[in-house]
């Protein structure tokens, strides 16, 4: 058995998205352990490793805005590692992402949590009845790039970095940007509301002890 921590050296996950990752997995245990029934492992394992392969998507050229969260002297390393993940796994951060956990050794639960979580699945997700996929879905849209944020925060701050990527549909197969943003307030509500909490209670600080215990966390 390995670490987190070991799991993410091994594949040379970037600091800044270690980190991601572990607050995903922190919010998502605080809130589904809240819940009766909901397979709690299954929603840590999945946050913890959801985005495993997303170094394919980052600009980490010096005038994008990562470049910030990068020290001085490292891109060369991040932006050589990038050329070796598009290498082994192409360039589809998903498909990265997917093959790393099954590498892993995720259980198929958790695989199928992985595949169908994300933004443009919002309104699909809440039309179902898997809590679990509720909750990786929320704690993952609770999480910006320096921390937890409210979920409008985190929706603005979407909006900011990824703009025009999720505006309004285009074709019948979309799912307008709109739709899927009232989906994500549904289940903030559905989810508040079984584990007697209020989204406030979600914060960095209310979070971190369980980011600690996540780090050495086995599988």
């Amino acid at each position: 058995m390995r670490t987190v921590s070991e799991i993410y050296e091994h594949y040379r996950i970037p600091p800044w998205l270690q980190m991601h990752q572990l607050r995903v997995a922190a919010v998502g245990k605080t809130v589904a352990e809240r819940i009766e029934g909901t397979d709690t492992s299954a929603v840590v394992l999945c946050c913890l490793f959801h985005d495993m392969g997303n170094i394919l998507k980052f600009d980490l050229r010096s005038s994008a805005p990562l470049a910030s969260m990068i020290p001085d002297g490292e891109r060369a390393y991040w932006i050589n590692v990038q050329k070796e993940y598009e290498a082994a796994y192409g360039s589809n951060e998903h498909r990265a992402t997917e093959a790393i956990a099954r590498e892993i050794g995720l259980p198929p639960v958790v695989l199928s949590l992985i595949r169908d979580m994300g933004f443009s699945k919002a309104a699909s997700i809440l039309q179902g009845s898997r809590l679990e996929l509720f909750a990786v879905e929320y704690a993952d849209q609770r999480v910006g790039p320096m921390g937890v944020l409210s979920l409008e925060d985190r929706l603005s701050d979407g909006n900011r970095r990824y703009a025009g990527r999720y505006g309004q549909a285009t074709t019948e197969e979309q799912v307008p940007y709109k739709e899927n943003v009232e989906a994500l307030y549904c289940i903030e509500d559905r989810l508040m509301e079984l584990a007697q909490m209020v989204p406030k209670a979600i914060n960095d600080v209310s979070i971190a002890p369980t980011i600690n215990e996540l780090q050495s966390f086995r599988i």
